[in-house]
């Protein structure tokens, strides 16, 4: 049980780090295009939804990676 939580509290922090990277690469992918396009007044909405996607991968790709994991241990 105590290693339960415990996998479970480093997938959340680990998860938590990824997402908050990825939203740093976001934030200055979004600086570089305005930086380019300075002439536009708004960012368009397939760039935000595809950096949306990214951040919302890289969170779930270390619970996936625990999950699955532990999918294997339990199976044996």
């Amino acid at each position: 049980m105590q290693r339960m939580g415990t996998e479970k509290v480093l997938a959340f922090w680990e998860s938590m780090n990824a997402m908050g990277l990825q939203v740093a690469r976001a934030n200055q992918d979004y600086a570089l295009f305005a930086m380019r396009q300075w002439w536009w007044p708004w960012m368009t909405p397939w760039q935000m939804a595809s950096a949306a996607g990214k951040i919302m991968d890289k969170g779930l790709g270390p619970i996936n990676k625990r999950v699955a994991a532990n999918a294997r241990r339990l199976r044996r």
